[in-house]
């Protein structure tokens, strides 16, 4: 007897607790199997679309703007099913955030907190998009009472608490934050390049960005070609510019010298 849709979605979402292609690509197909078998289930629409927010997020298959417009689409699909749904609902918080679209996803947002206010997973995922709107304050709280709830916190919710610091102009404690990560990834380490040069200059943070970048080359992974995890609102206009004049620097400290050839 073939799989259930809602056994197949249930297999897909632990998957996204691990922060790999590979776990992603797996979610991906498994809850593109749940569609198929049933086309109604709308929460496999909706978790299929944070499947391809996360390509966008780490750029895992190259074509973000791709990976977006996917992502939207999905989960507009999962909304029309079912628009009363929580996990539809935050589906289509998610990716409307990551396109950009602060207001309507804010919306969403509160209207997923009103139906499940002890969500950790929720509380802690939502802390991303109250930085981006400047309420970096609400978003550690949040973070606090997601890992009240819980006993035993994703490494995540460690990364989302070093950006909010990070968003609240908390230099020394963000840059511990993420220095204190256990598996920093290519997005993180470009905010810790970002918080460095905002906080010691290029000069004093050289070293600590020649590291990263060998660690990541190491991997295969150009880690300064990474773009925002979020597009932030205007409110935010501050932490864009640190983020991206971080990023800027960096790059030209690591370009290599006109006419030199790699050897």
């Amino acid at each position: 007897m073939p799989e259930g849709a809602q056994s197949l979605w249930e297999q897909a979402r632990p998957y996204f607790n691990i922060a790999t292609r590979n776990a992603n690509e797996t979610a991906k197909a498994l809850l593109t199997r749940a569609i198929a078998v049933d086309p109604a289930f709308a929460p496999g629409w909706g978790h299929l679309s944070y499947a391809f927010v996360r390509d966008q997020v780490y750029g895992w298959n190259g074509d973000r703007d791709h990976a977006i417009r996917t992502g939207v689409e999905l989960a507009e699909r999962a909304y029309s099913l079912d628009p009363k749904n929580f996990d539809n609902i935050w589906s289509r918080a998610i990716a409307l955030l990551h396109d950009g679209q602060h207001k309507t996803a804010m919306v969403l947002y509160e209207e997923a907190l009103k139906q499940s206010p002890d969500d950790p997973i929720l509380l802690a995922q939502m802390s991303d998009a109250l930085v981006c709107i400047g309420q970096g304050e609400r978003a550690l709280d949040q973070l606090q009472r997601a890992c009240d709830l819980m006993s035993s916190p994703p490494e995540w919710f460690a990364w989302n608490k070093a950006f909010a610091l990070f968003g609240l102009n908390l230099l020394d404690e963000a840059i511990a934050a993420y220095r204190n990560l256990p598996d920093l990834n290519a997005t993180a380490a470009a905010e810790l390049v970002s918080a460095l040069v905002a906080r010691d200059g290029l000069a004093a943070a050289e070293p600590e960005i020649r590291d990263l970048a060998a660690r990541f080359a190491a991997k295969g992974e150009a880690f300064l070609d990474q773009l925002p995890l979020l597009p932030f609102a205007p409110i935010q206009e501050d932490l864009r510019r640190r983020y991206e004049d971080g990023m800027c620097v960096a790059r030209d400290l690591l370009r290599p010298p006109k006419g030199h050839t790699p050897g």
